[in-house]
């Protein structure tokens, strides 16, 4: 394998990704636990599902401002080959 080429993921974990993984294992704590009464199972999996919510937003909130300092540097950039004349 040539090492500039990523190595690639088995399929199982090509399929399932880590918020998905996360999300089947909390419901699934839940459900579990309120099905048999475990208190323990219920809040493990309620923690699960709130630890998810909060890893999305997070993870939302900086791919936005990636992005918006993406522009700004776009724009700037381009203002500055604007603004100085070419070589000739």
């Amino acid at each position: 394998m040539n090492p500039l080429q990523p190595q690639r993921k088995p399929w199982p974990l090509r399929m399932i990704s880590l918020e998905g993984g996360l999300a089947a294992f909390g419901l699934y704590s839940l459900g579990s636990g309120a099905y048999r009464g475990e208190w323990t199972s219920i809040f493990w999996g309620t923690i699960i599902l709130i630890g998810l919510v909060i890893l999305v937003t997070v993870r939302r909130r900086d791919w936005k401002s990636h992005w918006e300092s993406l522009e700004r540097q776009r724009k700037s950039q381009s203002s500055h080959e604007e603004s100085e004349p070419p070589f000739v």
